[in-house]
């Protein structure tokens, strides 16, 4: 597996999660490189000789992919897609690509989402269609029966609303509605953010959630990009999540919180959580009455996203073990 990002990124989470599940559930010997252009493939290529190369997001040029190609015609390449066609439009060059690789021999689009795949075989012009599969992100936190019950009632509550900072994430609608259920239920809110990564123009965003806080008697939190163990550790001492994201197509920082046995309100983009677990992503007062529900019922929301996240990943795995059967 070739990977061309640095490790910092959460697309490396996804990556090295991917890895280890496919190698573990699927029994196929697995190796992640982090590489920085397609010359740095081509050398990883000669060294492993593997019998595929998953290539994740979209950086490999397609006249260097034709390139790797003929270089090394056993191998069979997939460019995995992680992004709904509403981040995807931020990026350019992101359709001339796609059909540009669905065209090469020995060349697949793999997508995350299964509704991106099914709007991009519905609107293609090729018939070539059969280059575009699905690929779902695949999760690999050990679960178990435990459920927190030291679940506190204070009028102090940690929200996480973790993540890049970006517009299409939703943060700041998500940190009026945090302050509005404080308001209307007399809690105290320490509103948990990641304000060490901000793209695609996530600087306004975080100006006005500091402005918003500035004169509020609750509390913004910013937390730097972390490693993924002090991550897992952060995420599990909050006492309530939140992903109201307008976009995603699979939401890592969602299934921390399930893996953590922290209930987590999302939006109905994270198709995988159950609806009891899914609100507005715009309207404050149902996200308002969407977290009183949850943490009124916490033990029991615990236990709904646990079972969604693993019906999911079941799902997900044969999805992966139909594409590599061969």
């Amino acid at each position: 597996r070739s990977y061309g990002n640095a490790p910092k990124a959460g697309l490396y989470n996804s990556a090295k999660m991917t890895a280890h599940v496919v190698s573990e559930k699927l029994d196929i010997p697995t190796i992640l490189e982090v590489v920085a252009d397609g010359n740095s493939v081509d050398r990883e290529l000669h060294k492993w000789k593997p019998e595929w190369c998953v290539i994740e997001a979209l950086w490999v040029t397609p006249q260097k992919l034709n390139e790797l190609r003929k270089l090394h015609p056993h191998v069979t390449f997939i460019i995995r897609i992680h992004s709904e066609i509403a981040f995807l439009s931020n990026e350019g060059i992101a359709i001339e690509w796609i059909g540009q690789y669905s065209k090469m021999k020995n060349v697949f689009v793999a997508f995350n989402s299964s509704s991106t795949l099914e709007a991009f075989i519905s609107s293609s012009s090729s018939s070539n269609t059969g280059a575009y599969i699905y690929l779902p992100n695949l999760y690999n936190e050990r679960y178990s029966n435990y459920i927190n019950l030291l679940h506190s009632r204070s009028k102090r509550v940690n929200i996480g609303c973790f993540g890049a900072i970006r517009p299409l994430k939703n943060q700041l609608i998500q940190a009026f509605a945090a302050i509005a259920w404080g308001n209307k239920y007399n809690k105290q809110i320490c509103f948990h953010i990641n304000s060490g990564r901000v793209e695609q123009g996530g600087e306004s965003t975080l100006k006005n959630i500091r402005a918003l806080f500035k004169n509020s008697p609750h509390t913004l939190i910013e937390h730097p990009w972390m490693d993924r163990n002090k991550f897992l550790m952060l995420v599990s001492s909050m006492d309530v999540g939140m992903q109201l994201s307008f976009t995603e197509s699979f939401n890592i920082v969602a299934a921390d919180f399930v893996s953590q046995h922290v209930p987590i309100v999302v939006s109905s983009t994270i198709s995988w959580m159950n609806e009891y677990l899914q609100c507005s992503v715009d309207d404050v007062n149902n996200i308002v009455n969407a977290l009183q529900k949850v943490y009124n019922n916490y033990f029991y929301s615990q236990l709904v996203q646990t079972l969604s996240l693993r019906s999911y990943n079941k799902g997900a795995i044969k999805e992966w073990r139909k594409n590599f059967k061969n």
